[in-house]
């Protein structure tokens, strides 16, 4: 009986300290994310952009830029550069270039839209035990200022560095119109 009750003693203590142990990792993840991103400073990240629509995908090999200082953004891919600056919103491919006021729909693709609309969002949630890896932490909100094509993001962040791995963006119609793997993030100091 003592054997029993000593078995089930330690069970119970194994128990509990993976159960604070997930809820510790949680509150690790989430103290990281928030130091790193609430006032989010200068990035420059190599990424993949993949556009999905009902006809099929492309996909932009890029480097997106964000300039905390001028509040500048850019993405520069092989043959297509795209500046965002105030309201206006600039892209060049070869000689031909377009002019013409920035959207909501422009910024989906840079890392300080979700986190503006995470922090402001009514709908957000953090997620770590659900993921199959364990190696990073999902992080989902409703666009504050939804558009046709942005209205709900996910956010999956490296657990370690607190970097992040992937994002998608989806629509109205929950269809994922946009998904973005970060190869390489540096916060430009």
């Amino acid at each position: 009986m003592k054997k029993i009750a000593l078995v089930a003693g330690i069970f119970l203590l194994l128990i509990s300290v993976s159960g604070c142990s997930t809820a510790h990792e949680a509150e690790n993840i989430h103290r990281r994310v928030h130091a790193a991103y609430y006032d989010v400073p200068s990035y420059s990240a190599r990424c993949t952009v993949t556009a999905y629509t009902a006809g099929g995908q492309n996909d932009y090999e890029c480097t997106v830029e964000y300039d905390k200082a001028t509040n500048s953004y850019s993405v520069v891919s092989d043959d297509m550069k795209m500046s965002i600056t105030g309201d206006k919103t600039v892209i060049s491919k070869g000689e031909n270039v377009l002019e013409a006021p920035s959207s909501d729909d422009d910024m989906s693709i840079f890392v300080n839209t979700f986190f503006k609309s995470y922090y402001e969002s009514e709908k957000t949630s953090l997620s770590v035990a659900s993921n199959d890896d364990a190696q990073s932490t999902l992080l989902e909100c409703d666009v504050i200022n939804p558009t046709e094509h942005t209205s709900y993001m996910k956010l999956w962040v490296d657990n370690e560095s607190a970097h992040p791995v992937r994002m998608q963006v989806y629509g109205k119609d929950n269809f994922m119109n946009t998904e973005i793997v970060f190869e390489e993030f540096n916060f430009v100091l």
